[in-house]
């Protein structure tokens, strides 16, 4: 069996180490394995090919300002990364996050159907099925083709023209037929909402939750990088920690805005801390520029009393994972897959936007951390990992 991966990024970001870690499993148990990817540096790896250069990538992002589609263009790089799946000659095409104006995805998705090559499609977002927007929200338009787009600027960045209704259709008849597919969703939220897309009608959606590589995110804690750590940022001891693990705290969808509130309203002896870009330090609030490194990642965790999650809408967020893993209890809105990456017995979620009651909860679990079984955290140690996530795959690939 050979298998052939495709993805925006490589390495970097939630998709990028699900690729890598697939392609390094598959590696292990002596299955020929290929990586294609648009984004990001060159990697030189072995079986790893970046099919789009940055500029290049950037002109089409420029170009689809003006044509109004986010996924069409990229002649060259579409046409290099099929040549590359002639050339590797593959039994499993596994498309996963393929924006970022690196591959035309009608053109893609279309030859793939016809050249009789075995699919598997991970939805790690909603455009697929949305055939546009990476997060519908509250518009139901992508259950009927779209068109007169109420956020059209901000989702397709489009300057001139609404051609939404046109990507929705091109993208249905790109998957019209397509027999030889196979949908998995990396949450039950996201499956529900793809079977409901007319893009996808007759498909069966399956899940496989995503996992983490566990090494990095365990209950055993370092207090020498922790007390580090604190004397680096000016955490104090003593005080509850009310986490949060951000991107981008500015973004509206994030909920940054939320978090300021929270470490206004929390009661003397916890203190907020921010880990991410765009967070400011106040009295009630600590900023973290990002971390890169996982070491210091998990003891960001470990030394949390609570993880905080106050997104608009989240697919399946890792971090949540990350923390229960380290022994830390979550505390988030129930938006998207978010109630899905809470461990049972390890938080819970809230109305979004219900303030009250994510205070309430917060203080609650953050004087729990302490009480939770060692039990608990094994198992979630054992279901959250990358191992069962890839075995899962791995097992979809040969049935």
């Amino acid at each position: 069996m050979k298998v052939l991966q495709v993805n925006c990024v490589y390495r970097k970001g939630s998709t990028g180490k699900i690729v890598h870690d697939i392609h390094t499993e598959l590696q292990k148990r002596g299955i020929e394995s290929v990586v294609c990817y648009g984004r990001g540096e060159k990697v030189k790896e072995k079986n790893v090919y970046k099919t789009c250069g940055e500029l290049y990538s950037k002109f089409n992002n420029f170009l689809s300002r003006f044509t109004g589609l986010m996924y069409g263009g990229c002649f060259f790089s579409t046409g290099k990364l099929i040549r590359i799946i002639k050339k590797e000659k593959p039994d499993i095409v596994h498309l996963h996050c393929i924006n970022g104006y690196f591959v035309n995805i009608y053109r893609l998705v279309t030859w793939l159907k016809k050249s009789g090559i075995s699919t598997v499609l991970t939805l790690h977002a909603e455009f697929m099925h949305t055939a546009n927007c990476g997060h519908a929200f509250d518009c139901d338009k992508w259950k009927t083709g779209c068109g007169f787009c109420p956020r059209l600027r901000q989702e397709t960045k489009s300057l001139l023209f609404d051609r939404t209704h046109t990507s929705w259709r091109k993208m249905k008849h790109a998957f019209d037929e397509f027999q030889n597919l196979t949908i998995i969703a990396v949450s039950n939220w996201i499956a529900q909402r793809a079977a409901q897309s007319p893009i996808f009608a007759g498909h069966t959606i399956q899940t496989i939750h995503t996992g983490i590589y566990i090494k990095n995110f365990d209950s055993q804690r370092d207090f020498l990088l922790e007390r580090s750590l604190r004397a680096q940022y000016g955490i104090p001891e003593g005080k509850k920690i009310v986490l949060h693990v951000t991107p981008s705290f500015r973004n509206p969808v994030k909920g940054g805005i939320f978090v300021s509130m929270l470490s206004e309203m929390l009661p003397e002896g916890n203190i907020c801390v921010v880990v991410g870009g765009g967070a400011e330090t106040t009295k009630r609030l600590i900023a973290v520029p990002f971390v890169s490194d996982q070491k210091q990642l998990s003891a960001f965790y470990k030394m949390a009393d609570v993880l905080v999650v106050t997104s608009k809408c989240d697919n399946y967020p890792t971090v949540c994972l990350e923390a229960n893993c380290c022994g830390t209890p979550v505390v988030g809105f129930d938006v998207g897959g978010v109630k899905e990456t809470i461990f049972e017995g390890m938080g819970e979620t809230v109305p979004y936007g219900d303030m009250e009651a994510l205070l309430a909860n917060v203080v609650n679990w953050s004087a729990k951390k302490t009480e939770i079984p060692k039990e608990i955290i094994a198992d979630c140690l054992e279901k959250q990992s990358r191992e069962r996530m890839t075995g899962e795959y791995i097992s979809q690939y040969y049935s």
